[in-house]
Formats: structure tokens, sequence, C-alpha cells
């Protein structure tokens, strides 16, 4: 099965204290399982 990598975006520091980054995985992980595709699970700063 191909991967896919998302691109977690955050337009200020504060939102990494929000929920962003876990949104924006279920909005990945959901395209990922329409696409039929593994969405990757690497992280990089």
């Amino acid at each position: 099965m191909p991967k896919c990598y998302s691109y977690i975006r955050f337009s200020r520091p504060e939102q990494m204290r929000g929920d962003s980054l876990r949104r924006q995985g279920e909005a990945a992980d959901k395209w990922a399982a329409g696409a039929d595709v593994m969405a990757a699970r690497e992280a990089s700063a």
C-alpha cells in the first residue's frame, strides 16, 4: 500500500497548545482512508 505524508501547519505558536494537531491529523487520516493509502506517522521540526 502506498504511503502519504500530510503537511501539518500552524499559523501561530499558540495553536500547538490547542487542538489543531489532532484535528489536522484526523483529517489526514480520513483523506488517506478514502484514497486507499497509508498515512505515515513521522514527525520533524
